[in-house]
């Protein structure tokens, strides 16, 4: 999904100790860390209402997030392994970490370092499993499969316009509602409610990567959502994500889905109406508004939810 880090200099060139911290910046780099907020915020609502509900285990929680945190650091490196095979990153490219263009780390280890962390995802899952049964394993399965064939062949469903859709379901009805089951064993109708507004502001950033790429991403004959639409519908399409954001909060505390201090996310709404004037702009600066967004209305949110629980 994606949303850098700065790379150190030349190992060769310095004594072992400050060439140990060049390798750590580089696969800094590479795990994109800047983007984790995207998977994180879905956790932290999912368990504040997990907090709601009686009989929470919330020794669990480590094995939630790291679960879901290693899922996504194996999405973005699998993203970059297959985005650098395509010939999509080089020099010049805005998208992706870059270390593979640098020459900071190879193909190679970049793939292998994406599958070990979807491995760590699964082992870390187990607890999980034992604890809530199939509904956990199912969830896992969809969102290891999700996150790795979105460009992972034989799917690769990034390069023809089905990332939108999965990815708001993977990082908003899932990984919220997932959240909360795997914390406290009970589906609930405030999980779907809250993972609407999450799940449209991380559809809106992957939306605003596509729309800033839009031309290079033409060139490679890719079929992203962004380009069917083209540049004017893409921004309406954009312009609907997050109005639709706020609009599901509204909807979602009148109808007593969520509690009303949840309203709260609207202060998040003057880094909207930015957004939309940026992408109009043609802003450079899209995608990081867009997470810059994401995160706020989320805390926001989740501030508002924890608040509800001492009302």
């Amino acid at each position: 999904m994606p949303i850098n880090a700065a790379a150190s200099g030349n190992p060769e060139l310095r004594p072992s100790p400050p060439a140990q911290s060049g390798a750590l910046g580089k696969w800094f780099k590479a795990l994109r860390a800047y983007s984790f907020t995207a998977s994180m915020v879905p956790v932290a609502a999912g368990a504040l209402l997990a907090a709601g509900q009686a009989g929470a285990r919330w020794g669990l929680l480590p094995f939630v997030a790291l679960g879901v945190l290693f899922l996504h650091i194996g999405t973005n490196l699998i993203n970059d392994y297959y985005d650098y095979e395509l010939g999509l990153d080089h020099q010049g490219a805005l998208g992706g970490s870059g270390v593979l263009v640098s020459g900071d780390l190879t193909a190679k280890q970049v793939g292998l370092a994406g599958l070990a962390s979807f491995i760590l995802a699964a082992v870390l899952g187990i607890p999980l499993v034992l604890a809530r049964g199939w509904p956990i394993l199912a969830l896992g399965a969809l969102g290891a499969a999700g996150g790795a064939l979105y460009t992972a062949k034989p799917v690769q469903y990034k390069y023809f316009g089905a990332g939108d859709a999965l990815v708001f379901l993977l990082m908003g009805p899932l990984m919220v509602g997932g959240a909360q089951y795997a914390l406290s064993g009970r589906w609930s109708t405030a999980a779907w409610a809250a993972s609407l507004p999450i799940g449209l502001l991380v559809t809106a950033i992957l939306h605003a990567n596509n729309l800033r790429d839009l031309e290079l991403d033409a060139e490679f004959d890719l079929k992203t959502l962004a380009i069917r639409l083209g540049r004017r519908g893409s921004l309406v399409y954009l312009n609907c994500l997050l109005a639709g954001a706020f609009l599901a909060t509204i909807g979602a505390a009148l109808l007593g889905f969520l509690p009303w201090p949840a309203l709260l996310a609207l202060l998040a709404a003057p880094l909207a109406l930015k957004l939309s004037k940026g992408a109009q702009g043609k802003s450079a600066d899209i995608v990081e508004q867009a997470a810059q967004l994401h995160l706020s209305l989320g805390l926001l949110l989740s501030v508002g939810l924890g608040a509800a629980l001492f009302l």
